[in-house]
């Protein structure tokens, strides 16, 4: 079976930034903050060029094997199936993983603004995700591409409300921990930005998969890199960087600085937006690398072009099982 090309660069770049954007930057960007300081800002700067390297390497091997699977279909290419195997199903088990972190953490910020049962509200998110996807990428993708957008005029709001309060005196002295705490604070940034490879894994359900991966890939890292920077800029300009350091919730701690008892709240508010989107990006990963393992065990299952293909190939996992 081949998927249908369905994802344009807007869906492709949305997968990206919502696989990167979730509740892990409203917490590293503290830990970042306190091992560089206000020089933080370059260490992301330098995360991201390492990410965009990477990706463009990726982006290489897409451009090669413009098939589903991502690093799983590569390793078979150049080292075999025993050891993609190997790598497929870590990567597999990795997304399954991360995708049960993920609705967790968005029970628990939809239990603090709603009084929402945590654990009913993980379970209806991955059930309503999951269904749309096996109705269709093409769906599931403007659902992406809508959630992303709504995230980043949100974290825009934040930005533009919280610059007016920015206190300059904050950035003195700029490196207070030199060349190592910026080093230190790269990994952290590094580990941020991790999620773009989503696109990559989606490779076979991507239009024109040579042009669009890359600009997808580079684009997806800047934007993220973008809003990064300007929560950064803001949360150290209102709050000075030592207690961001030992902070539990620095961006929220930034946020009541100035909007008050409400600034929590609208934290919380963006992360609930967010994570459906990063859920949502590790999903669609899942379902294309199950694709890939499927056919790499010989399944044949027909190509599709209506909206209801991904239903074959539940039912042919299924088949295997039993």
């Amino acid at each position: 079976m081949k998927l249908d090309r369905t994802l344009g660069w807007k869906e492709a770049t949305s997968l990206g930034i919502g696989a990167m954007i979730g509740a892990g930057i409203f917490v590293l960007s503290g830990v970042a903050a306190g091992k560089a300081g206000p020089a933080v800002i370059i260490a992301f700067i330098l995360a991201a060029l390492l990410a965009i390297l990477l990706g463009l390497c990726y982006a290489e091997l897409a451009s090669r094997y413009p098939r589903a699977g991502g690093s799983y279909e590569y390793i078979c290419e150049t080292m075999g199936s025993l050891i993609g195997t190997i790598i497929g199903w870590a990567y597999f088990g990795a997304w399954l993983a991360a995708s049960s972190f993920v609705s967790q953490g968005f029970g628990h910020y939809l239990n603090v603004l709603t009084g929402a049962p945590p654990v009913l509200s993980a379970v209806l998110l991955l059930l309503g995700l999951g269904i749309l996807n096996i109705l269709g990428i093409r769906f599931s993708g403007k659902l992406q591409v809508g959630i992303v957008c709504t995230v980043i005029v949100v974290l825009i709001g934040f930005f533009i409300i919280g610059i007016k309060h920015v206190n300059y005196a904050y950035y003195q002295p700029f490196s207070p921990n030199g060349f190592s705490g910026i080093l230190q604070a790269t990994l952290v940034g590094f580990l941020s930005i991790v999620g773009w490879d989503a696109i990559v894994a989606s490779g076979e359900e991507i239009r024109d998969p040579r042009k669009t991966i890359p600009f997808a890939i580079i684009s997806s890292i800047t934007i993220v890199l973008l809003l990064y920077l300007g929560l950064l800029f803001v949360s150290i300009g209102v709050v000075p960087w030592q207690e961001l350091g030992t902070s539990d919730v620095p961006v929220a701690l930034a946020s009541q600085k100035f909007l008050g008892d409400l600034g929590p709240t609208f934290i919380s508010l963006i992360i609930v937006m967010a994570l459906p989107a990063t859920c949502n990006a590790f999903i669609i990963t899942i379902w294309d690398e199950m694709d890939c393992y499927l056919r790499q065990w010989h399944l044949s299952i027909p190509a599709s072009k209506h909206r209801f293909g991904r239903l074959r190939l539940v039912s042919e996992f299924k088949s295997l099982l039993h």
